[in-house]
């Protein structure tokens, strides 16, 4: 087979492929590109099955352009059972994680499939290594994303009593045997096992009844597995050398902090306790950060981890512009001053509203 043949077929299967993960077909020259696909939605795993049970070297045909494996383009579209599928089914991807490996966890915590981030992360850990070829370090990334934890999450009464209540996995439920009898163990775990079974039957059922239940709970399972991912992301940190984890963990507490996601800012101190004097390019630490953006979360918890003598001193620095923070409580940016032009009054509440955010 001649070289152009080769290069056709391989990109018109590569392309054959990416129709059973998008039910698009997207023919060039040059092979595809994913960022193309990331508007359809399609998710046909079955045709995927029936398409490598006719040819298994399909999930391993990779982009001519960039060199990007289907399993990448399932990962970007947000695909989680094709994602997992072809995980299986994709043996050119030990090869393809040295260049790809970081950028497509990247797409797992974009597309919100952290359980399939950390499980791959646990599996590639060295992978954290070559992370100096992205823009932003995966701790960064997974700080911006606010929806990834509880802070973030708003719930009514209801959903906030479900989402305190109901385990991630059912077959798992919170129960631990702790009878303490010494006589006869066995009966105390056959008893401990009969209750976690009857509590995970109670809550398939209610499930059933209420199917609310269930979404809760996935938010939940999905707000574990984020922060089990920003755990284990600092612990490779660690490994890594002196300065580069202290860049890494300083732009991701950072980045915590202008988002207003407590449960980063806590896991990051708790493993870099350095970490708590970070500053951005302005001269600001947490503290002027968390003000200037308004993140009350954010402030408190970091308040909380701070020792007194800490606190005093960075509350009491200014930034490199040689602003306080009771100058930037007063600071309103564009977006916010806007609304509060054409009235007086509100403007006065504002300012009063924000100098007793800053004091409580």
């Amino acid at each position: 087979m001649k070289a152009s043949y080769a290069r056709v077929y391989v990109t018109r299967s590569f392309e054959l492929f990416i129709l059973s993960l998008t039910g698009t077909v997207v023919i060039s020259v040059t092979g595809f590109s994913p960022s193309a696909m990331i508007q359809n939605r399609s998710n046909n795993l079955e045709v995927a099955k029936l398409l490598v049970a006719k040819d298994q070297h399909l999930p391993n045909i990779a982009d001519i352009e960039d060199e990007f494996l289907p399993l990448h383009v399932a990962a970007v579209l947000g695909h989680k059972n094709m994602v997992h599928y072809l995980m299986g089914v994709t043996s050119s991807q030990e090869d393809n994680i040295e260049d790809h490996g970081p950028a497509f966890v990247a797409f797992l915590i974009n597309s919100g499939l952290y359980d399939i981030a950390l499980l791959f992360l646990q599996r590639y850990g060295a992978l954290i290594a070559r992370e100096t070829k992205m823009h932003v370090s995966l701790l960064q990334l997974i700080a911006m994303q606010n929806s990834a934890f509880k802070s973030g999450t708003k719930f009514n009464f209801w959903q906030t009593l479900i989402y305190f209540c109901v385990p991630t996995k059912l077959e798992e439920s919170t129960y631990h045997c702790s009878c303490g009898d010494v006589e006869n163990p066995t009966h105390c775990c056959i008893s401990g096992t009969m209750k976690q079974k009857l509590l995970g039957v109670f809550w398939k059922v209610a499930e059933m009844l209420v199917p609310r239940i269930k979404h809760v709970r996935g938010i939940k399972w999905k707000h574990d597995h984020a922060i089990q991912l920003v755990r284990h992301l600092c612990m490779e940190y660690e490994k890594l050398d002196f300065s580069e984890a202290r860049q890494r963990v300083g732009r991701s507490v950072i980045a915590a902090t202008t988002s207003g996601i407590p449960e980063v800012i806590e896991e990051i101190v708790s493993t870099f306790p350095e970490a708590i004097y970070s500053k951005n390019e302005e001269g600001q630490n947490l503290f002027h950060i968390a003000i200037l953006n308004r993140q009350r979360k954010a402030f408190k918890r970091i308040y909380q981890l701070s020792d007194k003598p800490v606190i005093n001193n960075l509350l009491t620095l200014p930034d490199s512009l040689g602003n306080t923070n009771l100058d930037l409580v007063a600071y309103l940016k564009e977006e916010q001053s806007s609304k509060l032009k054409a009235d007086a009054t509100g403007a006065a509440l504002q300012m009063q509203l924000e100098l007793q955010w800053f004091k409580g």
